[in-house]
């Protein structure tokens, strides 16, 4: 799973060059969601994404079941950086609406508590601060 900003730029070029490292990674699936640098996956949108990385699950405010596993994601963060990629009101409006009450695994790219902290969850996982990362268990 990756929680941290994957495409640099606006090329689909580089989103294939993504999908081919994935399929390089050992694992039995992958699940990949952006962040705020990713300006280019919010303007196409997540069903468009999903096309350009099929060999992982895209999570933009939705969940997928593996293996019994609940996992929902958000490309959700806060930042003071002018890269603001899924960080406007409307998109923190659409993430309130459309979170769950509960999942078994959460992954986001911020560490967003005003959304975290409403969702029911054993595993919090989450990328954005560039020197650091997450994992919490409730």
């Amino acid at each position: 799973m990756t929680s941290r900003h994957f495409s640099l730029k606006n090329c689909i070029q580089k989103m294939c060059s993504f999908n081919n490292w994935l399929l390089s990674c050992s694992a039995k699936q992958r699940i990949v969601l952006g962040g705020n640098h990713d300006h280019f996956l919010e303007r196409i949108g997540a069903d468009r994404v999903q096309e350009l990385l099929p060999s992982a699950v895209y999570l933009e405010n939705s969940s997928y079941q593996y293996e019994g596993v609940s996992i929902w994601g958000t490309p959700l963060s806060n930042g003071r950086s002018p890269n603001r990629a899924f960080q406007s009101p409307d998109f923190l409006k659409k993430t309130q609406e459309q979170k769950p009450k509960e999942v078994d695994i959460l992954i986001t790219h911020g560490l967003c508590e005003e959304i975290t902290s409403t969702i029911d969850h054993k595993l919090h996982i989450w990328g954005h601060s560039h020197n650091s990362y997450g994992i919490r268990y409730p």
